[in-house]
């Protein structure tokens, strides 16, 4: 490969300029990454032909079925309970990323969150799955979204714990990478001398699971049903039977998780329908006069994606096939500049494309919302202190008589 003619094609005269004093070895590596970039398309997310517009059209308010509301619960239980003893569900959670925010230097999997204790957020939910296998005398197996930069130290914490004794039912897999961009399109060199990459979010979720094989083992294992769900809320329930058993007696494609938001200025999305089907509105576009309206006392748009659903598993081909809509997130980025000083920005400068799992929900447009109190299932560790940091999540948990 020519770097000098791929570069200059694609317009990276600035990028061009800050490699052009590295030694052989550092440019035949730049060579090999940017074999793996698209810059068409890359350009496209840019120049915002391919991402998701800010603009919002017909916005209406969504139904939801309330927990603490449901005629014929027992029976929902009992229904989500057999599909469980018949070894019919299966738990992907996202972890790729890392407990920079948490002054952690490693995969935020791994990182113990409870003072003195050997508890990390991957032990918790672990044992979480094993208390209702035991329960119930069946098997549900765990697979986990990784990043590259964070699959080696996941994996290795896993083998130092002999992977809790569970290893047959615990997979890994890595999501995809975009090249991050500063203001003036060009790519980004690091501290390490390499183009700066950065997982393309959680909507890839589905797309890595095709490419890794994952929607094949989860056929093969005869599961029908999976839950996607995140790290960080350590409340939150890795298997509930009664949604599930609402998803399987209504015979639809999905069912999510809500909680009703504080007060309309709380930083969550929210669930919607747009355009007549199921979608989720970022608190970033949602506007404020639409954020505060109300019907009687409570907000019209109250209920905040937890990011808590699951799917048929029939209905995964389906989904990693879909065209992803694009965001530009604007952030941070040290990078490398032409007199090869790197620059530590204090302020954004840099753009990474990502895509949102609530971008597929169109796709699903029987989906169930079902509410849960907040307070028994929404406990997240974000931050190292303030709103969802370490402190408040731990008081929310010690205070939840039901540990799940």
């Amino acid at each position: 490969m020519d770097i000098n003619e791929v570069l200059c094609n694609n317009k990276q005269n600035y990028f061009s300029k800050v490699i052009e004093n590295f030694n052989e070895s550092d440019k035949e590596q730049i060579a090999l990454e940017l074999e793996n970039i698209n810059f068409d398309e890359c350009m496209n997310y840019l120049n915002e032909k391919d991402i998701e517009k800010k603009k919002i059209d017909n916005i209406r308010p969504i139904t939801y079925i309330d927990q603490n509301n449901i005629e014929n619960k027992e029976r929902y239980f009992n229904i989500g309970t057999e599909a469980l003893k018949r070894n019919e569900y299966a738990i992907v959670i996202l972890a790729g990323g890392q407990g920079t925010r948490l002054g952690f230097n490693g995969p935020k999997g791994i990182y113990k969150i409870f003072p003195g204790e050997n508890i990390t957020f991957f032990s918790l939910y672990i044992e979480k799955i094993k208390k209702i296998e035991e329960k119930y005398s069946c098997k549900v197996p765990l697979y986990i979204m990784t990043s590259k930069k964070n699959n080696n130290e996941t994996v290795k914490y896993f083998e130092e714990n002999k992977y809790f004794n569970r290893k047959e039912y615990i997979r890994f897999f890595i999501q995809d990478e975009l090249p991050m961009f500063l203001e003036n399109k060009n790519l980004i060199v690091d501290e390490n001398r390499q183009i700066k990459f950065a997982s393309n979010g959680h909507g890839n979720v589905f797309e890595a699971m095709k490419k890794n094989g994952v929607i094949s083992e989860l056929k093969k294992r005869k599961i029908k049903y999976l839950l996607i769900t995140g790290l960080d809320n350590i409340l939150m329930k890795p298997i509930d039977e009664v949604p599930l058993g609402i998803m399987i007696d209504k015979d639809v494609k999905s069912i999510g998780k809500s909680i009703k938001k504080e007060n309309p200025e709380e930083k969550m999305g929210v669930f919607c329908k747009k355009n007549g089907k199921v979608g989720v509105i970022e608190y970033s576009e949602i506007s404020k006069e639409l954020a505060k309206k109300k019907k009687g006392n409570e907000l019209l748009y109250a209920d905040a994606h937890l990011l808590w659903n699951i799917y048929r598993v029939d209905d995964l081909e389906k989904l990693s096939m879909k065209k992803v809509k694009y965001h530009l997130a604007y952030k941070k980025c040290n990078y490398m500049d032409k007199n090869g000083e790197l620059v530590v920005p204090n302020k954004p400068n840099a753009y990474k494309v990502e895509s949102f799992i609530f971008d597929f929900f169109d796709i699903l447009d029987d989906m169930i919302i079902y509410r849960v109190d907040r307070y028994k299932e929404y406990a997240p560790i974000k931050n190292n202190v303030g709103i969802d940091s370490l402190e408040s999540a731990r008081k929310k948990y010690k205070k939840c008589e039901e540990l799940v």
